[in-house]
């Protein structure tokens, strides 16, 4: 009998060993693998791009986001056409970068951008980012909205086109 109670303690020790590995090798799968050099970022496995990026950070309020006013106060809500792959100590992987700001316009019909606030969106969609430019710090939004499950039609995935057809509304 004594045999049996260390066979069965051996084996359940055993098995603690093992879980405690796959445990360690299912997390360092989860944190996606950062880009090749050279390689491009695209949307194409974000679960919130283009216009739904857009929709995500105008369902928030202003102050949410930690911007000041209402939306009339920004004229300027876009994202990057690509993605962007962060690898700062807390937030590491793919995201949606989507920038808000107002339009300054030049005597030559072009303009410049006051950007006001940056956000980065997870690709999974769960996280909500805001990137303060003068300290290089990303701070998570409580993520109180669902992903809007309609994309406006005709959308172009360039930050100038979406940019100029989200302000018409």
């Amino acid at each position: 009998m004594k045999i049996n109670k260390e066979i069965l303690v051996l084996l359940a020790l055993i098995i603690a060993i093992c879980g405690v590995f796959a445990a360690c090798s299912s997390e360092k799968e989860s944190e996606p693998a950062p880009p090749e050099e050279g390689e491009e970022i695209t949307l194409d496995t974000a679960k919130i791009k283009n216009a739904d990026c857009i929709a995500l950070i105008k369902s928030y309020e202003p102050s949410e986001l930690g911007l000041d006013g209402t939306w009339e106060d920004y004229d300027f809500v876009a994202h990057r056409s690509d993605g962007v792959y962060l690898t700062d100590k807390q937030y590491k992987g793919y995201y949606v970068c989507v920038e808000v700001g107002t339009k300054n316009f030049n005597d030559d019909g072009t303009f410049s951008v006051d950007t006001a606030g940056v956000f980065y969106i997870s690709y999974d969609g769960e996280t909500l980012l805001s990137y303060d430019q003068e300290s290089g710090e990303y701070t998570r939004i409580k993520n109180v909205h669902d992903i809007p499950e309609v994309t406006l039609p005709a959308e172009s995935t360039t930050a100038g086109t979406t940019a100029a057809a989200d302000t018409e509304d």
